[in-house]
């Protein structure tokens, strides 16, 4: 069955792997070596040949699976392993120097420093109820059948406290929050109460301290409030401002620069030529980075060209971290690599998983740079599994990831062993047991639609090559925000 070259690897992995090119650039795929043959050719084991293998090619894997079975196998064994490659990436990587903000800007952000209480919290002592502030002597001996009668002599309001005190044989009437007038030690109740004119009956004894939140109560000045490193959410936001906080010390947010690249590519504002495609990748990668609280910069796409090349990726070193998109593989116009050499150091370029091998990884005039495949749902999943942990390392949340469910697969799912998969699929909810998980039926890496009706990421370690309908899978959560690990 003739198949276009460009859609496989380069022509030389092609032959390595027994495949024939015919005139017109087209390929019969009728034998795939076996075992013993590509041992026979055991000098090539690690070269570039077979680490090339296959480079981009998922959608034509899906289309012909007979070459599916040793060549992924052979050459997986030259490339690096998902946590290899996101220790590599961390090895690279430090946490961000610290800012200060206002407490409106620290949402979702890091502590780079202890706050400390600078007041009491509460400031005052005040009532926990609406009800009467008594002293608690007064009414020791109340109950149903021999109410005690108390004057009422004003009232305390939350923000309009009671100028004077609580004298035996009286009552203030107070509100939640108000503060406790001076005398009083104890508030009863309304429900316990009834009017009688300018009196109010108490018909149940208090004790000391009922009904009543003391100054200091629940953090005292000079305390600590919130130790460096904690995350500020809504929660630490309120005790921020309830202290009074006007800015903190935050871990700087990352900046991020988008390198896009390709001839083939369109932005969004033009109109494609009819070998063009609109670029999906870029917007959605700018809300996947501003989602894990990073800074997007975009920069001007890059066309094919090795010197708008660079020029893209050294106007991008001035970010914090570099992010290209295509221009990593192996053809002829894949330019980024050969880039970053010049400009700084490559660390590797592939990784044993699907989709998303071709990864380019290394540092641009002393800035990570991180380099994602062309295609849509390889992008997003390279970020997913390799970016997404390096920004929230480098804002102070190394320990954060994803959370994930294990989920029961509701239909086979068929996975290249040797490679560790991330297969797009629908979790389904169902009481007394494990989320149903249904695969989408589009696995290939162009298929968007599919990525975008999927709410998990099927995490299939490398060592298994397919799964019966019942298995039981760990399913990522990529609708959920990041959290610190449990």
């Amino acid at each position: 069955m003739p198949v276009p070259v460009p859609e496989l690897a380069g022509a030389a992995a092609l032959l390595f792997l027994g495949l024939e090119v015919e005139s017109g650039g087209h390929v019969l795929l009728g034998h795939v070596p076996g075992e013993s043959e590509l041992r026979q050719r055991s000098d090539l084991v690690g070269h570039d040949l077979v680490a090339g293998g296959f480079d981009g090619s998922d959608d034509v894997v899906d289309q012909h699976p007979e070459i599916l079975p040793v060549a992924y196998q052979h050459a997986a064994t030259a490339l690096l392993s998902v946590n290899q490659a996101r220790e590599r990436i961390a090895a690279m990587l430090t946490v961000l120097e610290a800012e200060r903000v206002a407490i409106a800007d620290a949402r979702e952000r890091v502590l780079a420093a202890p706050v400390v209480a600078g007041r009491d919290l509460p400031g005052f002592d005040n009532s926990s109820m609406d009800g009467f502030a008594v002293r608690a002597g007064d009414v020791s001996q109340a109950d149903e059948t021999a109410p005690v009668r108390l004057r009422v002599t004003g009232t305390s309001a939350a923000g309009g406290a009671f100028a004077g005190e609580v004298e035996p044989g009286t009552a203030v009437r107070i509100m939640t929050g108000a503060p406790i007038p001076g005398g009083a030690d104890a508030v009863i109740e309304v429900e316990e109460t009834s009017m009688d004119g300018e009196s109010v009956l108490v018909r149940r004894a208090v004790a000391v301290g009922r009904n009543l939140r003391p100054a200091g109560g629940d953090l005292r000045r000079g305390e600590l409030a919130l130790e460096s490193g904690a995350h500020v959410g809504p929660a630490q936001l309120a005790l921020l401002a309830a202290l009074g906080t006007q800015s903190v010390e935050c871990v700087r947010r990352p900046v991020v620069a988008l390198v896009p690249t390709g001839d083939e590519v369109a932005d969004a504002a033009d109109e494609p030529g009819a070998d063009q495609l609109y670029d999906a990748i870029t917007p959605a990668l700018a809300a996947a980075v501003s989602a894990v609280g990073g800074l997007p910069l975009r920069v001007p796409r890059a066309r094919d060209d090795i010197d708008d090349i660079r020029r893209a990726l050294q106007q991008a070193a001035e970010a914090d971290f570099v992010l290209s998109i295509g221009g990593v593989s192996v053809g002829d116009r894949d330019l980024v690599r050969p880039v970053v050499e010049e400009l700084g150091e490559l660390d590797f370029w592939k990784v044993a998983m699907r989709p998303g091998k071709p990864l380019a990884v290394g540092r641009i005039l002393g800035k990570p740079f991180v380099g994602l495949p062309g295609n849509p749902v390889s992008a997003l999943v390279g970020f997913e599994v390799f970016v997404l942990p390096a920004l929230l390392a480098m804002g102070g949340r190394g320990d954060w990831h994803r959370p994930s469910v294990t989920a029961e697969l509701a239909e086979p799912l068929d996975t290249p062993q040797g490679l560790r998969t991330f297969a797009r699929a629908r979790l389904e909810a169902r009481p007394g047991g494990p989320p149903l998980a249904h695969p989408a039926p589009g696995q290939g890496s162009h298929q968007v639609s599919w990525l975008a009706r999927s709410n998990a990421l099927l995490d299939i370690p490398e060592e298994v090559g397919g799964l019966p309908a019942g298995a039981s899978v760990v399913a990522v959560l990529v609708d959920q925000p990041p959290g610190a690990t449990l």
